[in-house]
């Protein structure tokens, strides 16, 4: 599977995008949606706290790969990464994407903030897209109980 390679602006408007591009390799890496869905809201994490925290006038960048050992994620941008508020609600973010992935490190640069987020999965067929949207892995395009 080809790596991949996205690049945003630092815009709100991106994460749904993000979101939507990162389901799509996923899926195409043969991800099963359970851990997929994990991988998508925990990299949605590190990319709105880019988004917040990060330098005006920069991008994000976010990078994957899919192996035999599962799937890494890198979510950089320049900018510090902020710590956890007390008392507004908020700062769960890192232990979200903690509890959703294997491995989660955050690496704090003077200039820039870079989150490697791994999960250990078994990559299998890719999931059939509309078409064949029955969402079962596999190539005939039949669905469940061979309706097709």
């Amino acid at each position: 599977m080809e790596p991949l390679r996205l690049v945003f602006d630092l815009d709100p408007a991106l994460l749904r995008r993000a979101r939507q591009e990162l389901a799509r390799w996923l899926n195409a890496s043969g991800v099963a949606p359970p851990q997929a869905d994990d991988l998508v809201l925990a990299v949605h994490e590190a990319l709105a706290n880019a988004v917040e925290y990060g330098r005006r006038g920069t991008q994000v960048t976010l990078r994957g790969r899919a192996d035999a050992e599962g799937v890494t994620l890198v979510v950089s941008n320049r900018g510090p990464w902020k710590r956890q508020r007390e008392d507004r609600g908020r700062g769960r973010g890192l232990t979200v994407m903690r509890s959703l992935a294997t491995e989660c490190d955050v690496r704090v640069g003077r200039e820039a903030t870079t989150v490697l987020i791994r999960k250990a999965v078994r990559l299998g067929a890719p999931l059939l897209t509309r078409g064949g949207q029955d969402g079962e892995r596999g190539g005939d395009g039949a669905g469940p109980a061979g309706v097709g």
